[in-house]
Order: structure tokens, then C-alpha cells, then sequence
């Protein structure tokens, strides 16, 4: 076994019985912070979802308010309950996203319980509108109350949301359960409390007597109510030292038991008599919706007094993470700084030598030799190797030269001097396989043949080195026009060739119409200062059973011979002149 082998065995099998016991600690300490976090983050979600409930309570308000308001004050009536509606969407909005960034299993039926529950408050709202259109002489007592009802009965939704999300906060953090119980139960007397306002509805509004199957009803849920007001004073008296929640339990006695629940009461009374109550459903409203509130402060103070308890226990585990972090870091270190100093003292200096001699057989002549300043054997080792390196390294150096020099020349032999385009060596070296590529797959190829006209003119008027200069500014426009899949050359004298793959014949001939009249628009400067225009004839062919490269050149010459016969300055393609041909002989 290899030195590097058996170090390597032994430091992996210290490493990882090491990280094991570390890892198993901060994975304890990691799950107990989780948990505290998570629990943080259901309270939060718990107290949305509680609002939620809240807010569909506080709506039935104004609702039964226009349920049972008459036309002057259904303006008003209609404007608080818009109001209230607003709310009640804004919390069902936050639930929901608040849902949605989570990944707990249990979250997505809660999710879509919050879903159906928009959309059933949707139509029951509907329901309640339609009848608050009519006047209130033809709203029927029953119909008030079945409008009611149907906004009551939605609050089974977020109460079973609700009730999920205790079960998950009492799966992660059981410390949390009778708070979150004392919440809910606040929430449940918050919603009974506004139940029983809403059971005054329809009388109300008809002015009418109860109906036996509504004191049935308003007994029982003020019966619930102080149920609910008795286990709330057992469970609280935990908190007895909290004076913050010991004066809202007192407040919710005074405020909402102590003059609410009598004023319900009174009505009650009243309603087993007659209907003459004295006051609308607007006025009830109006009197009995802010005694309540001393429950809805009593809920959200056991809640942040739940939401304090979970920080601070999710605080504690982080401190506990964290000292935990930094012992097993320190630890590491201490065990790391051991397993160095060996390697470096006895193993590195043979493994790094043992690396160097296998990247230098392997030609990696660019691999860093580190400088050694001792006068042992492994450092005279080293320059002997940096003295060999330098020496490849000035071969292949000159190697690579030559074959720069190579490809320059390769490049210089098939470009033509003047114009900067492939000369007509490099086009039939690129020209042939597009031709057999054509050939053989039959696909589109055309091919532009292009000819400066009277061109040796220009010569004899001007000079060659006037004609030199058109030849460039025209090999340029070709270049400004061209893809990088074609293939532009100077075929030869003032000739330029195009080849054109995956082009048919109609594309190709408006591509040299385009290239033609962008040469005879354009104005080359003389170095006189004089300016001079040029024109080009075209010759546009495309592969069609062609049997060479030669062939589909010798057609494409035919073209603008053609073009040239007939005026100059023009394209002209295989099958134009074709057609031109028969037009002729009939």
C-alpha cells in the first residue's frame, strides 16, 4: 500500500468518526431549533387564520345592518359592509400566502380549505346583496334569516384551519398546546358572541317576534359563550402573574359579559313579547360590535404571549446551535492543525514530487514547481526538475511557432491579396463538400456569379489602382451582405462568386438584387477627390441535378452572360431565362 494511500485510509477513517459524533450533536441541537422555528411560524399563521375568523364575524355586522336596513340608511349601510368585506379579503389574502410559502405536508389542505372558503364567501355575499336589493317590505323574515345563516355557516372553514394548525404546532412544540388552546378558545367565544348578535337579524328587521327555533338558538349559544368563559378563566390561571392578561380576562367580564351579553338579553326579552325592540339592525350593531373587542384583545395577547414563549425557546436552541457550531469548529481545527503538520512534515514532500514527475511524463509542462530553499534531496529534486521544465517549455515554443507560421501561410495561399475574400483555390476546397452535401441530401443550393461592368473602363480612365479600389469597396458591400454559412470569393479579375446553401432560386436572386442596387447606389471616393459609381451584372443558378461544382458555375456564367447581352446592371437567373426562351420560340 501506497504512503499516500495509507495516510489518506487513516486520516479518513479519524475524520469520519469524528464528524460523526459531531454531526449527531448538531443534528439534535439543529432539530430542536427547526421545530422552535417552525413553531414561531405556525403561531403567526395561527393568529392570520384567527383573524380570518375575526373579520368574517365582524362582517356578518354589516351585513345583517343591510339585511335589515331600510332604503335612506342603505347607503350608509352598504358602505360599512364594503368596508368589512375589504378586511375580511385583505386577511384571507395573508393566510394564503402565508400558506403557500410553505412546504409542510399539512399546509396544503389547509391551503385549499382557505380556497374553497373565498369562494363560498363569495356567493354568499352574492346571495346577501341580492336580497338587500329589494326593498325591505318584500325581504321576507325567512330569507334574512337563511342569508344569515349561510354567512354563519362559512365560519366552519377557517375554524378547521384553525384547528390544523394547532395539531401541527402541537406536533412540533407540545409546550405550545395549551396556549394556542386558550387562543382558539378566545376565538371560539368571539364567533359564538357574534352569532348570537346575528340571530337578532331578521326580527329585527321585520320587526317581528323570535321565532322559537332563534331563542333555541340564542340560548344555546350564550350558553357556549360562558362555557367557553369558564374553561378560559381554568386554563388562564397559569397567567395569573401576567397582568396584562389577567386585566383583559377581567375586561372581557366587565365589558363584553358585563354589558354586552345583558344587552342581548334585554332583546331577548323584548322578542318573546313583540317586536318592538326599539333600535335597527344598524343600531344593535353599532352597540353590541365593540363589546367584543375585549375579546379579540384577550385572543391576540395569549397569542403573543405564545409567540414570546416559542422566540425565546427558539433563541435558547440557536445559542445551543451555535455554541455547539463553535465547539466542534474548534475541535476540527485542533484535529485538522494535527493531521497538517504530519502530512506536511513527512507525507506532502513525497506525494508532491511523486505529482510533479507524473504531470511532467504527461506533458503538463505548465504545472507550478514550488521553490525549495532547503539543501536536502527532495529540493535539489526540484530544481532539476524546474531546469527540465524550462527546456520542453523553449521546444514546444518554437514548435508552436512553426506551426503558426504554417497556418499564416495556409491562410495567406487562400485569401485573395487585394479584396481580403477567399481566392478561387479556397472556394472549391469549401465549395466542394457544400456541392456534395447538395447533392446528396437535395437540398436547396443556388449560387450568384457577379460581374463589375465595364470595368476595364475604369481601368483605362482612372488607372488600376482606381480599379483596385472598387474591387475593395465592392468586396466590402459583398461582406456587409452575406451569412455566415455562404461562401464569397473573388472568382477572378473583377468577377465575385456567392454560394448560397439552404437557398432556393428566388431567395437568391433577391439577395443579388439587394447586393446589386446597394452597388450602383454607392459612391467611391477618388483619391482625387473626384467620386465614381459602378454597376454589376448578375448570374443566379441554383443545383438541380447538377453533376459538379463546375457545372452549376458554368449555368450561373450563362445567366449573366445573359444579363450582360441585355443591358447590364441587372440579375437574371437560369429559370427566368427559360421561360424567356420558350416565350420566344412560340
Amino acid at each position: 500500500m501506497s504512503l499516500k494511500r495509507l495516510f489518506r485510509l487513516i486520516s479518513i477513517a479519524l475524520m469520519s468518526l469524528f464528524l460523526l459524533l459531531t454531526a449527531g450533536l448538531l443534528a439534535t441541537q439543529w432539530d430542536v431549533y427547526r421545530r422552535g422555528v417552525e413553531s414561531v411560524q405556525i403561531v403567526r399563521h395561527l393568529h392570520l387564520a384567527l383573524r380570518v375568523m375575526e373579520l368574517m364575524s365582524a362582517e356578518r355586522e354589516p351585513t345583517n345592518a343591510v339585511l335589515g336596513a331600510e332604503s335612506a340608511e342603505m347607503p350608509e349601510a352598504r358602505a360599512k359592509l364594503a368596508q368589512a368585506r375589504l378586511k375580511s379579503d385583505i386577511s384571507i389574502k395573508q393566510l394564503q400566502q402565508a400558506l403557500g410559502d410553505e412546504r409542510h405536508d399539512g399546509y396544503r389542505a389547509i391551503a385549499a380549505n382557505i380556497t374553497m372558503l373565498s369562494e363560498e364567501l363569495h356567493r354568499a355575499r352574492k346571495s346577501v346583496d341580492e336580497l338587500a336589493d329589494h326593498p325591505l317590505p318584500e325581504r321576507r323574515s325567512e330569507d334574512i334569516a337563511a342569508a344569515a345563516n349561510r354567512m354563519i355557516a362559512l365560519i366552519q372553514r377557517p375554524v378547521v384551519a384553525t384547528a390544523d394548525l394547532a395539531n401541527i404546532a402541537g406536533l412540533d412544540e407540545p409546550g405550545l398546546r395549551d396556549g394556542i388552546a386558550s387562543a382558539r378558545l378566545a376565538a371560539s367565544m368571539r364567533e359564538y358572541a357574534g352569532q348570537i348578535g346575528s340571530q337578532f337579524t331578521a326580527a329585527i328587521a321585520k320587526r317581528l317576534p323570535l321565532r322559537s327555533d332563534e331563542v333555541i338558538e340564542i340560548s344555546k349559544l350564550s350558553g357556549r359563550a360562558e362555557q367557553m368563559r369558564f374553561i378560559l378563566n381554568l386554563q388562564l390561571r397559569s397567567y395569573k402573574t401576567n397582568r396584562q392578561l389577567e386585566a383583559a380576562l377581567n375586561k372581557v367580564d366587565t365589558v363584553y359579559f358585563g354589558e354586552g351579553l345583558p344587552l342581548l338579553n334585554r332583546l331577548l326579552q323584548i322578542g318573546l313579547k313583540s317586536g318592538d325592540y326599539g333600535v335597527t339592525t344598524s343600531a344593535l350593531a353599532a352597540q353590541y360590535v365593540p363589546k367584543m373587542q375585549s375579546i379579540v384583545e384577550l385572543r391576540d395577547l395569549i397569542l403573543e404571549d405564545c409567540l414570546d414563549s416559542a422566540e425565546a425557546r427558539t433563541r435558547r436552541a440557536l445559542q445551543t446551535l451555535l455554541a455547539a457550531i463553535a465547539l466542534a469548529a474548534v475541535a476540527l481545527a485542533v484535529f485538522y492543525l494535527l493531521l497538517r503538520t504530519i502530512r506536511k512534515r513527512l507525507v506532502t514532500p513525497m506525494l508532491e514530487s511523486t505529482r510533479l514527475f507524473v504531470a511532467l511524463a504527461n506533458g503538463e509542462l505548465e504545472t507550478p514547481i514550488p521553490p525549495r530553499h532547503g539543501d536536502d534531496e527532495i529540493s535539489n529534486l526540484f530544481r532539476a526538475m524546474e531546469v527540465f521544465t524550462a527546456s520542453c517549455i523553449a521546444r514546444i515554443s518554437l514548435e508552436q511557432e512553426r506551426e503558426a507560421l504554417i497556418t499564416q501561410l495556409k491562410a495567406t495561399s487562400d485569401t485573395d491579396f487585394l479584396t481580403g475574400l477567399m481566392n478561387r483555390r479556397a472556394f472549391f476546397t469549401q465549395g466542394e463538400p457544400l456541392f456534395g452535401i447538395a447533392q446528396r441530401y437535395q437540398n436547396e443550393l443556388s449560387l450568384v456569379l457577379m460581374d463589375i461592368d465595364h470595368f476595364k473602363q475604369v481601368n483605362d480612365q482612372h488607372g488600376h489602382q482606381t480599379g483596385d479600389l472598387v474591387l475593395q469597396q465592392i468586396a466590402t458591400l459583398c461582406r456587409k451582405m452575406h451569412r455566415k454559412i455562404d461562401v464569397v470569393v473573388r472568382y477572378g479579375g473583377e468577377e465575385f462568386l456567392m454560394l448560397l446553401p439552404h437557398t432556393d432560386m428566388k431567395q437568391a436572386t433577391l439577395i443579388a438584387e439587394k447586393l446589386r442596387l446597394a452597388i450602383c447606389s454607392h459612391t467611391i471616393q477618388l483619391t482625387s477627390g473626384a467620386s465614381l459609381r459602378v454597376s454589376a451584372s448578375f448570374g443566379v443558378t441554383s443545383y438541380d441535378q447538377d453533376i459538379s461544382l463546375d457545372a452549376l458555375i458554368l449555368r450561373a456564367d450563362q445567366a449573366l452572360y445573359y444579363a450582360k447581352n441585355h443591358g447590364r446592371n441587372q440579375v437574371q437567373n437560369t429559370d427566368a431565362i427559360a421561360i424567356a426562351q420558350i416565350l420566344q420560340e412560340s
